[in-house]
């Protein structure tokens, strides 16, 4: 993930972009389950007693399941849907006990804390705890999974909130916010970290002074103790063992840290990176030594931890394979499996690029490797590498010498956990339309996925130990999968790949050169052509207007097409939006009515050129997040350093001599200078760390 300045005004925006997730927000409404999910009988003597996934990572913290009996060969129509509904927005996961799964989501009425039945998908309870969150932003909704604890849930919200409810009835037991209690700075795309409960303690990374990481007393959220003065990025707490002595990892934004759980001593602290960085991946363990992954190409590290007063943290291998991101690796045997992203970020728009890959967990040397450098996916799950199968981006649990993993296509795929080569058992389309980021559940045989639209049950256990009706049976084909219209492979012909999402200066001065080419050298030639042309066909038009009005018709037309057009011509990514904005700033600066009584604007037109304006700039910004832009907001910034110059083009407006021409020429171009660096100024302050 890039970093990008977070606006209020997403949330205004978000309404129209979350309206297809609306629905009411009453438990027991019967129109929150599809019309078609089927009722399911689960013979009881095969249910297990202790039926529980507590945790996004399972009871273990380590993404392994001890479930046997899974499928070893798919059904050619897949394996059967127990159920499938609508679901709001989120990157919540599932956990699940018993015949009750827990999840979070948002829709326009705000944030949801649900708990559904496990067989059927229907709302048992649901607890509306937060205002949603970024909606018409790349990452909204709840990004943390509840946790089970004895007889309460627990969970988090991107703005920090951290709450116990009972897990019978959703009753509120104790909230706060982190932000606040313990004062610390908000998370980059919102807090998202799942709590950790241990020994009756809540961990959590909260990144306040003295405060790094928290524990919470789990019974009336009371702080046990409090430790650390680093920044947190969006790893959870991750709880280990060393020598029977029980630790919390860190995995922060620039540093891993080990805690005492018991004291909340500091025991080590191994600095990782400086400046912004972030991580997202859960560490993997086995006693002593301790596996770490970063986004950004940034490759993984084998820590081992010292018996020694204290314990201390040394690194014993760094390699650049295995670069995880939003979905962690699973250690199965002594062999690690999980995506190694070569994207810089994942965009909204299309899957990440990168190779699924098994390594030797000791040696990191690579088994093999699933997947291409040069393939390119689309959130249809096509590929234009159909020689193989490519697993994709996908989040991954180990279970019956297998692999579970759900990609972000919304594609199921089932695989032997297998050193020697990749070999599929089967794969099944259950989500569609959006990327999803989501780790699947699995509970007795059963695995539960979702997305910011759907949710999905399916069952991959042996057949036997489901009775289902052959007129309730649903088939992956018959699910009401969304297709997904990619207008951005349209509009960005060319996309652009570096670091944090943000251009580097000496791509800011390419955009600069050949904007300031096309909004001053060729649309005024292009103006002057048009008012020549129609003074020949009608000699009393007013040729200064006609010129001015083309030359400002091509630009804008430039600016908003060039992104588009120049870049495939150009075969590199060229933005020249900003140019489509600074040359809609002009024009109303020019036309505006400023006085009570002004002889250049009338006040209607004025008006609604203003609106129109307005509605520019809200779609200049909607677009450029939701194709993860990072520069959506900074040239924004850039109109206060045009007005003065507009100003003084405008008071001078009533010459139509040749002077006057070219002083509008300099007058405009030097505006749109200033709008320009300011605007690319702000932005290289806030990146370019």
């Amino acid at each position: 993930m890039g970093c990008f300045f977070r606006a209020d005004v997403g949330l205004i925006l978000g309404i129209f972009f979350a309206a297809n997730t609306a629905h009411s927000s009453r438990a027991e409404a019967p129109s929150r389950v599809n019309a078609s999910t089927s009722a399911v009988l689960v013979q009881e003597e095969n249910l297990k007693p202790n039926r529980e996934w507590d945790f996004v990572r399972g009871p273990n913290f380590d993404g392994t399941s001890g479930e046997t009996e899974l499928l070893d060969e798919w059904p050619s129509a897949g394996p059967p849907i127990v159920w499938h509904r609508t679901l709001g927005q989120g990157y919540s996961s599932f956990t699940g006990r018993g015949d009750r799964v827990f999840t979070q989501y948002q829709t326009i009425t705000g944030q949801y804390l649900a708990c559904l039945n496990a067989f059927s998908g229907q709302t048992i309870w649901e607890y509306h705890h937060s205002w949603p969150f970024d909606p018409a932003g790349m990452y909204p909704g709840p990004q943390s999974t509840p946790t089970l604890a004895g007889e309460f849930v627990y969970f988090t919200s991107p703005q920090g909130l951290v709450g116990c409810v009972k897990l019978e009835t959703g009753e509120v037991i104790w909230e706060f916010n982190l932000m606040e209690r313990f004062a610390a700075k908000p998370v980059e795309f919102g807090y998202s970290c799942s709590p950790v409960v241990v020994d009756g303690k809540v961990f959590l990374p909260v990144g306040g002074q003295n405060a790094s990481m928290v524990a919470l007393d789990a019974r009336d959220g009371s702080t046990v103790w409090q430790s650390g003065n680093e920044l947190i990025s969006h790893a959870s707490a991750f709880p280990i063992r060393f020598l029977r002595r029980d630790l919390i990892v860190g995995y922060l934004k620039n540093v891993v840290q080990l805690f005492d759980a018991q004291t909340g001593e500091l025991l080590s602290s191994l600095e990782l990176s400086a400046g912004y960085d972030e991580h997202s991946s859960w560490p993997v363990y086995r006693e002593p030594y301790l596996w770490i992954s970063a986004p950004f190409r940034a490759g993984s590290m084998l820590l081992e931890l010292i018996d020694s007063q204290p314990p201390a943290l040394v690194t014993r291998r760094l390699s650049k394979l295995m670069s995880n991101d939003v979905c962690s690796s699973v250690l199965v045997g002594d062999h690690l499996y999980g995506f190694d992203i070569l994207d810089v970020q994942s965009k909204v728009h299309r899957p990440s690029r990168g190779m699924f890959r098994c390594l030797n967990f000791q040696t990191g040397a690579e088994c093999w490797q699933n997947g291409s450098l040069n393939e390119r996916r689309s959130l249809d799950g096509r590929s234009n590498n159909e020689g193989s199968p490519s697993i994709g981006h996908a989040a991954v649990l180990s279970a019956d010498g297998k692999l579970i993993l759900l990609n972000d296509t919304g594609e199921l795929v089932m695989a032997w956990a297998d050193p020697q080569s990749y070999r599929e058992i089967g794969r099944v389309r259950l989500l569609g339309g959006q990327i999803c980021w989501t780790q699947p559940m699995l509970l007795d045989g059963f695995v539960y996925v979702r997305n910011h639209g759907q949710a999905v049950c399916a069952f991959v256990g042996r057949p036997e130990r489901l009775t289902l009706d052959s007129n309730q049976l649903i088939r992956a084909a018959d699910l009401p999968i969304p297709i997904y219209h990619n207008w951005a492979a349209i509009i960005l012909s060319v996309e652009p790949e570096y670091a944090m999402t943000s251009p580097s200066l000496e791509w800011i001065r390419y955009w600069f050169w050949v904007t300031l080419l096309a909004g001053w050298i060729i649309a005024p030639a292009a103006g002057i052509l048009l008012a020549l042309a129609v003074a020949a066909i009608k000699p009393r038009r007013d040729f200064d207007s006609w010129y001015v009005g083309g030359w400002t018709v091509f630009a804008f037309l430039i600016g908003l097409v060039g992104t588009t057009w120049l870049s495939r011509w150009l075969e590199e990514f060229i933005f020249t939006w900003q140019l489509a904005l600074a040359i809609s700033f002009q024009w109303i600066v020019s036309h505006a009515k400023i006085r009570r009584r002004d002889p250049l604007a009338h006040p209607v037109r004025s008006r609604l050129a203003c609106a129109g304006f307005l509605v520019l700039i809200v779609a200049y910004f909607v677009v450029c997040r939701r194709l993860s832009l990072a520069f959506e907001w900074s040239f924004l910034m850039g109109f206060p350093a045009a007005l003065p110059f507009l100003l003084a083009d405008r008071a001078v407006a009533q010459d139509r001599s040749v002077y006057r021409r070219m002083l509008k020429w300099l007058l405009t171009g030097l505006a749109y200078a200033a709008f320009y660096w300011m605007g690319a100024g702000i932005m290289l302050w806030k990146y370019q760390e």
